[in-house]
């Protein structure tokens, strides 16, 4: 029998495939893979609020809702798979 907990293992590993918050950066897709085209909205620490869209192997759009920590923010990935 499937068991309904495993969204609640999905969401987080999603979440850290997209953005990881490691020593006051973020680092963004870290772990995602170059043709998974998504948008997202993510809530790492520090009240701080990024959206952005991935398409066609290249980042579109990204927005960092403090732009003093936007200067922090570690563009890393995508990872060749």
């Amino acid at each position: 029998m499937p068991d309904g907990d495993h969204t609640a293992v999905l969401m987080p590993a999603l979440q850290k495939m997209l953005m990881q918050a490691d020593d006051g950066k973020l680092l963004r897709f870290p772990a995602w893979p170059r043709q998974g085209n998504l948008q997202f909205r993510l809530h790492p620490p520090h009240r701080t609020t990024v959206e952005g869209e991935y398409r066609e192997e290249k980042s579109v759009r990204l927005k960092v809702d403090l732009p003093r920590r936007s200067e922090g923010l570690v563009l890393v990935g995508p990872v060749e798979r």
